[in-house]
């Protein structure tokens, strides 16, 4: 198994499926709801892949 991920800084703009985390065997998008707001007002959205190895 394999994962990544990370945190995406957007503008408070930013709306559902806007950003993609992809790796071969899948992607992700971010959701409608930030997962954190950055003290400037932007929205920080977490986006995270698990990859098993029969989709390697």
């Amino acid at each position: 198994m394999q994962g990544a991920g990370l945190y995406l800084i957007a503008g408070s703009d930013a709306r559902t499926g806007d950003m993609e985390l992809s790796a071969p065997g899948g992607s992700v998008f971010n959701s409608a709801t930030a997962d954190a707001v950055v003290s400037d007002g932007c929205l920080a959205f977490y986006l995270g892949l698990i990859i098993f190895p029969s989709t390697l």
